[in-house]
């Protein structure tokens, strides 16, 4: 950064004031600002009016500084002595070019009234105050932000529109309550609890929106895509909504919110919502928004390292029903759903994809603000979470990790398991799994080295869980 240059205007009103001019002179130049100065730079011989005039009118000094007592002020007022030849050049160019940032009053002395002594030329511009030595510091901080051009509060730069202002017909008018919660968390505001729920019930509520009505079977994989895109905003503000709990406050009140609000899509996943006649393929969409929401919920809380959390979310069940079967509670599985009408996809566009349904969640995580790296890793966490709570209560609780077909072939454990090699760090992880000791989770493995065992398989390609785990290396320094 190129040091800016800085011209001192001052009265010589007693020899102690001339000292304190003289270090706060030296204290900027150390700084890093080039402080011109009469004691300096004003040698024997050379015009003095000159050279004031020269110091406020050159345009390589960036910024004036006007050090006033009430000596300064009476003199400039009363355009006497030098000051008042200062006076004279300075307020011409105040006046002059009233708009630019060249010129700044250091007050330090103040009337029995408490208001700024100042030259009458600048009465009505701000200034920086010097007057109390306790408060030292803080103009001082102030002066040195003003001479570089950075102000402690700098306009932000201008951002999108809100959706409801570039689209007249948002599927879902979230955007003006999204905002307003988002503020809320920021400002740790007591009314966030409340905006949480109302948020959640409204992208609820409007859910219906996206129902898929068309019955052109042939061509129901593109209402599917069409569907999942336009919910891709909502998704992203969702993602935002807990990328903001986690760096803020993520209390219980706001993960029962979470929880119900799942619990209030398990529906739209089959034909409670349209009782009568369904094709199997007819919650497609449905199906993949919402188990795109979990994964990213689980995602974005392992980004921050929100391990109880995330062990809470796993280790709950969900409240189910429907009219053919007794409510009950269902483990987080019931999130994950296999999709004709992308396989249909696949096979009528003759894609040659192992796995459409992945590339989508690829494709599409590029406009959520995580890293697929991020959701691969929540995907194989649930994955391995399921594996153990299917062993350990012998229900039918399996997730099929769709997004590790991309770890077929250029594999690398996940971050959280390379951490866990340090025995501190996998004391933290180990919650998610509900597993004391590293050796637990032999017991997957167990099961997976099984005939018919459920390691992923897409055609002839597959994944190593145990490499993916880094179980080898856990719990490796102490």
């Amino acid at each position: 950064m190129e040091s800016p240059k800085a011209f001192i205007s001052y009265s010589w009103s007693s020899p102690e004031h001339e000292n304190r001019v003289l270090e706060l002179a030296t204290e900027l130049v150390n700084s890093g600002v080039q402080i011109i100065l009469d004691k300096w730079d004003l040698k024997e011989g050379h015009d003095s009016i000159a050279f004031m005039e020269s110091m406020v009118v050159d345009p390589s000094i960036k910024k004036v500084i006007i050090i006033c007592d009430k000596v300064y002020a009476d003199k400039a007022n009363g355009r006497t002595g030098g000051v008042g030849t200062e006076a004279q050049i300075i307020s011409s160019e105040i006046y002059r070019k009233a708009e630019q940032d060249k010129f700044v009053a250091l007050v330090l002395e103040k009337d029995e009234l408490g208001k700024a002594i100042l030259p009458l030329y600048y009465t009505t511009r701000k200034y920086i105050d010097f007057s109390q030595p306790s408060e030292y510091s803080k103009g001082f901080t102030q002066l040195l932000r003003w001479i570089f051009d950075k102000p402690l509060y700098q306009k932000p730069a201008i951002g999108s529109p809100p959706s409801f202002v570039i689209n007249e017909n948002p599927i879902i008018n979230s955007s003006l309550p999204f905002s307003q919660l988002c503020n809320a968390i920021k400002e740790n505001s007591i009314s966030r609890k409340g905006l949480i729920k109302e948020y959640l019930e409204l992208i609820t509520r409007d859910f219906e929106k996206f129902r898929i009505s068309e019955n052109e079977e042939n061509l129901f994989d593109e209402r599917v895509i069409e569907s999942i895109t336009d919910f891709v905003p909502y998704r992203n503000e969702f993602v935002e909504l807990i990328s903001l709990l986690s760096k803020y406050e993520l209390d219980l009140d706001s993960i029962d919110e979470i929880q119900k609000f799942f619990e209030t899509l398990i529906p739209f996943q089959n034909n409670q919502k349209v009782p009568g006649s369904f094709r199997k393929w007819d919650f497609d969409n449905y199906r993949f928004i919402i188990h795109e929401l979990f994964i990213s919920l689980i995602a974005v809380l392992l980004k921050y390292e929100r391990f109880k959390t995330v062990a809470n979310f796993l280790s709950r069940r969900y409240f189910f029903t429907s009219d053919t079967t007794e409510s009950s509670m269902k483990h987080y599985s019931i999130f994950r759903h296999h999709l004709p009408s992308i396989k249909n996809r696949n096979t009528r566009l003759k894609l040659g994809r192992l796995s459409l349904h992945a590339d989508l969640i690829k494709e599409r995580t590029q406009l959520s603000g995580i890293d697929f790296n991020s959701i691969m890793q929540a995907d194989f966490v649930l994955y391995i979470r399921g594996l153990l709570d299917s062993i350990r209560n012998k229900e039918g609780s399996l997730w099929w990790p769709e997004t590790l077909v991309f770890m077929t072939h250029w594999p690398k454990p996940f971050e959280i398991f390379v951490r866990c090699e340090t025995l501190a760090y996998f004391e933290k992880v180990k919650i998610i799994f509900g597993v004391q000791l590293k050796g637990d989770f032999k017991q997957v493995f167990d099961e997976l080295s099984k005939e018919n065992s459920n390691i992923p398989k897409w055609d002839y390609e597959s994944i190593n869980p145990k490499f993916l785990l880094n179980y080898d290396n856990l719990c490796k320094y102490n």
